[in-house]
């Protein structure tokens, strides 16, 4: 995925991101309602026009490999959930990064994703920094 400032899929993406979260996968049907998340996030990210969102066709074909992932078998509702939530985090880390954001774009809505999803440094990365 690229990163291009969209604040419109930053918006989408925060909104199925509350949807995952509300998302209870230790509930008796867990597995069922992490699979049926992830197809609606598949449909509606497929509804999104490629000319007017760049990181769209990248955020659609993560889902895809998730949604053929869950559909090979048996998978544990929470690491469904989990890997989601992931696809959609790297998503809007990636619409929003603040270095990319237009001169006039209000920096406020850069978005710092929690630790778990944050980048990791490189080796390399260490290694200069130390």
């Amino acid at each position: 995925m690229a990163y291009l400032y969209d604040l419109l899929l930053a918006e989408y993406l925060q909104v199925w991101l509350h949807q995952v979260h509300l998302a209870d996968a230790w509930a008796s049907d867990g597995e069922a309602r992490v699979r049926a998340l992830v197809q609606h996030v598949l449909a509606q990210a497929g509804r999104l026009p490629a000319e007017a969102h760049p990181n769209a066709p990248a955020l659609l074909a993560a889902l895809q490999v998730l949604a053929r992932r869950a559909a090979q078998g048996p998978a544990p509702a929470a690491a469904l959930k989990q890997e989601l939530t992931a696809a959609l985090y790297t998503a809007l880390r990636r619409s929003t990064a603040a270095a990319r954001a237009p001169e006039a774009a209000p920096q406020a809505f850069a978005f710092s994703p929690p630790p778990e999803f944050a980048p990791r440094p490189s080796a390399t990365d260490f290694v200069n920094w130390t």
